[in-house]
């Protein structure tokens, strides 16, 4: 496996000695030094307007870097500092976590990697004693970890807007930053402008060091081509498919319209059986392998950027992704038009019944034996009022609660590994992962965010040429209100039904999908059917002790007979752990 590597090791003892290891990674890496201290600065943060490094090195004193100027770095970073003399090691993460760090801190010293794989290494987590089996079944359920928690129980995650202090064999974390979600009175249309001016700002500083070639990642979606939109200057806009669906035609008609080159990569209709143990090790276990689907495109992307962009961030922040909301029924049928719907008193378990991306093809405790099934759901609940607790003081409402438990980790977030894989290719920046941004985020009400309202009001400020083109996968445009929608649904519906039109094929095919049908995957690819197959007999899996083997022995054949109605999620996520606890066996 050619895979990143980037870890910080710090040993104590006579001679400390503290040691930047970088391998085959597109993440800058600057060091600093002299008699009195050392500054690594990872990624690319911003002062002011611009892109800096020297301005962090000259704020470092042997009591690290103050906690009101770390407010003020802007983007994406890792600041990891040592103070000669006293031995001090520090390391702080910026409000993203958008590099991520997982650590081990012990009398032997510190140990830290961007990539859990190394740490698990590290620690030999393949040893079944050391395993946490409550972050095993978080992710089962989740579909993501939750706080500090790794797999393994030595090591930690540190979380966003935090700095952790290592002196005398010991770790402590202190938050230097905290959200404020204090809501604006502004308009939509006041917040969508205020928006499109920001993402145009973010643009501008995180290419404020004359980067090269710059690329994006373009999908047939809303918020890459909103990026895409606040270029001064188009770059290359990339998108792959494993045909030329319709994702990649609506992406190349938006690249189009703006004279972006655009570059159709092509993928394999099987993108993971190859490199399965890979992508796993990518995610470190903690995201489904197939959402690194970016990893093994270096050459492809490589000749074109030397930077890369793309819209992560803009859906979850500005669509209202995870908002609790229903649609409105009218005469027995859906409209375009959602309520939003309130928390109820029991927010643990409202937050893991009803957030949007837990497990929801299958009725996880079934496959959990008897015995353990309180003890794995009382562990969960513990594990999201531990969170709810750490927001104590600055989340005033539920609704604030419901955001905090998305945003305190955003490295935890289960996309995450797509912008791992991209960052295999060249060095990504992400526009979202700005602080203005950020902030106007926190300040939206639900309904400026319910349905998107703001992100598609954004753009068509910033390109309503843009806006007008139907997106991949509803064919809808994004400057449509709800009702021209239904309107033009109940046009469609008649004229079918008069014979006058056929309905329309919105989607690929599921062997068209650039991410393919999980149930169809695993039963049609053979490398994935082997890997669900030996899920029955797994013993990585059975040394969790809390997974009903039996039932999964019996039901795996009859999920991969019937993809159709298998939990083809369920299987994903268990296919990720078992080859995840098997690295390094």
């Amino acid at each position: 496996m050619n895979l990143p590597h980037l870890s910080i090791s710090f040993t104590t003892g006579d001679t400390p000695r503290l040691e930047l290891s970088v391998d085959n990674c597109t993440i800058p890496a600057k060091t600093f030094d002299n008699e009195r201290a050392t500054l690594f600065i990872l990624g690319s943060p911003v002062l002011g307007e611009c892109i800096v490094y020297d301005d962090i090195w000259a704020q470092v004193t042997d009591a690290g870097i103050p906690s009101d100027f770390l407010k003020k770095i802007n983007g994406e970073f890792l600041l990891i500092t040592l103070d000669k003399q006293s031995g001090t090691l520090r390391v702080s993460s910026d409000r993203y976590t958008s590099i991520p760090l997982f650590y081990v801190a012990d009398d032997s010293g510190f140990y830290g990697s961007v990539f859990y794989k190394d740490v698990w290494e590290y620690v030999n987590g393949n040893n079944a004693s050391n395993i946490n089996r409550y972050a095993v079944f978080e992710f089962l359920w989740l579909q993501r970890l939750l706080g500090t928690k790794t797999y393994d129980l030595s090591s930690s995650f540190l979380l966003a807007a935090s700095t952790v202090t290592f002196t005398n064999g010991s770790a402590e974390t202190d938050r230097y930053w905290v959200p404020s979600f204090k809501k604006t009175s502004a308009s939509v249309k006041d917040s969508a402008n205020l928006l499109s001016s920001l993402i145009r700002q973010s643009i501008r500083r995180k290419t404020s060091d004359n980067p090269g070639r710059v690329g994006l990642f373009l999908s047939g979606g809303i918020d890459s081509r909103t990026v895409l939109s606040s270029f001064e200057h188009p770059p290359v806009s990339f998108t792959i498919g494993v045909t030329d669906n319709n994702e990649v035609k609506v992406a190349r008609k938006i690249a189009n319209s703006v004279q972006s080159r655009h570059k159709f990569i092509a993928i394999d209709q099987d993108p993971y059986s190859s490199r399965l143990d890979e992508l796993t090790m990518l995610g470190g276990g903690m995201h489904a392998f197939d959402h690194a689907i970016f990893y093994g495109l270096k050459q492809q992307i490589s000749g074109d950027a030397d930077v890369v962009f793309h819209g992560h961030g803009i859906d979850y922040m500005f669509q209202g992704m995870y908002l609790l909301n229903r649609s409105i029924n009218f005469l027995g049928r859906r409209t375009s038009f959602k309520r939003s719907e309130s928390i109820g008193p029991d927010f643990p378990g409202e937050y893991i019944n009803r957030i949007g991306h837990r497990l929801k093809d299958i009725a996880l405790l079934d496959y959990v034996v008897a015995k353990r099934r309180d003890e794995m759901l009382e562990q969960l609940r513990h594990s999201v009022e531990e969170i709810l607790e750490s927001g104590e003081g600055f989340c005033q409402t539920p609704d604030d609660q419901w955001e905090y438990m998305l945003i305190h980790g955003l490295a935890r977030h289960y996309p995450f590994t797509n912008l791992t894989s991209m960052g295999t290719t060249a060095e990504q920046r992400i526009i979202a992962f700005d602080n203005d941004i950020f902030d106007l985020y926190l300040s939206l009400p639900k309904s400026h965010r319910l349905d998107g309202k703001i992100a598609k009001e954004t753009l068509k400020i910033l390109n309503p040429m843009l806006a007008s083109i139907p997106t991949a996968n509803t064919n809808q445009s994004p400057n449509q209100s709800a009702i021209q929608k239904d309107v033009i649904k109940l046009m469609q519906l008649v004229k079918r039904r008069m014979g006058l039109e056929k309905s329309p094929r919105l989607e690929a095919t599921a062997e068209e999908r650039t991410w393919p049908d999980r149930g169809h995957m695993f039963a049609t690819q053979p490398k994935l059917t082997e890997a669900a197959l030996a899920l029955q007999s797994s013993e990585a899996l059975a040394s969790l002790d809390f997974l009903d083997m039996d039932r999964l022995a019996k039901d795996i054949p009859t999920w991969l007979d019937s993809p159709e109605v298998g939990p083809g999620a369920f299987l994903t996520f268990l296919v990720t752990i078992d080859r995840f606890i098997k690295y390094g066996q």
